[in-house]
């Protein structure tokens, strides 16, 4: 459709074991094409918190893929 436009960013993010993301670690796994956005998402996911680990076991990791509609 005219005007609108669909990205995704697959951000790599390691995770604490107090369930902080930490910020240094990420990385784009998968760019949107935008830079802007892929910063957006990296801004967001910062601030998210996990559930700590019961058992200290070092950082956890994961990749999240952020999906982007913009009219």
């Amino acid at each position: 459709e005219a005007g609108v436009i669909e990205a995704d960013v697959a951000i790599k993010f390691f995770v604490d074991p107090e369930g902080v993301v930490v910020a240094e670690r990420m990385q784009v796994e998968r760019s949107s094409g935008y830079g802007r956005l892929d910063r957006l998402a990296m801004e967001h996911l910062k601030a998210w918190r996990f559930e700590p680990l019961a058992l200290a076991a070092g950082d956890q990791w994961g990749i999240i893929t952020f999906r982007f509609l913009l009219e």
